[in-house]
C-alpha cells in the first residue's frame, strides 16, 4: 500500500508542476518579471491531455493516453520527435515560433 501512497502523491505533485498557474509557473514568472531568466515559451500540445493538464484526473488520463496501455507513441505527445514530414512541420512551424520570441 505504502508504494501506491507514494506513487500517487508522485503523480500528483509532478502534475502540479505542470499546470498553468502551479507554483512552478508562477515562480519562473516572478523570475521572468524580476529579469532573472528570459521569456517563458510555453507550447501546449493540441489532443495531449499532459501538455497543460486542467485536474489531477486529466493528468491521469494523460499518462494512459500516452503509454503502451493508450496509443503510446502514436500520441500527440511525441509528435514534435517523431521523424517524418508531418513531425517536420511540427517543428519548423515550432521553431519559427520559438525564434519570432527571441530563442536564437
Amino acid at each position: 500500500m505504502g508504494s501506491v501512497k507514494r506513487r500517487d502523491a508522485g503523480a500528483a505533485q509532478s502534475q502540479e508542476t505542470l499546470r498553468s498557474g502551479s507554483d512552478l509557473v508562477n515562480k519562473l514568472q516572478e523570475y521572468q518579471e524580476a529579469g532573472k531568466i528570459g521569456k517563458i515559451i510555453r507550447e501546449d500540445i493540441e489532443g495531449d491531455l499532459l501538455s497543460n493538464p486542467k485536474s489531477d484526473g486529466e493528468f491521469i488520463r494523460g499518462g494512459i493516453q500516452n503509454s503502451p496501455l493508450g496509443d503510446g507513441n502514436d500520441r500527440a505527445h511525441f509528435d514534435l520527435a517523431r521523424p517524418g514530414k508531418a513531425a517536420d512541420k511540427k517543428i519548423e512551424r515550432l521553431g519559427r515560433k520559438l525564434q519570432q520570441n527571441g530563442v536564437k
